[in-house]
């Protein structure tokens, strides 16, 4: 995707919402144009990397992808850990 676009990924604790403080890995592939939507499109992909613990079960953590400070999209994700 576009060079200035950043993934930033942030977790819920105790109601409220922070920057997750750990580095992840974020990879963007260059633009592809649609023939049917007539748009320019990126993939991207991040990885959230950790060891997990029990106290992680129901943890929503959340990949906010920004561009020039712009929030782009935002996907929300749910671990649950199985004891």
């Amino acid at each position: 995707g576009p060079a200035n676009l950043q993934a930033v990924w942030k977790r819920k604790k105790a109601g409220n919402e922070e920057n997750y403080p750990y580095a992840n890995n974020f990879i963007n592939s260059k633009q592809v144009f649609s023939v049917i939507s007539g748009c320019n499109t990126y993939d991207y992909a991040s990885e959230l990397k950790f060891t997990l613990e029990e106290k992680d079960n129901g943890t929503l953590y959340t990949c906010v992808v920004m561009e020039d400070n712009n929030e782009r999209s935002r996907k929300m994700f749910t671990i649950g850990v199985n004891p």
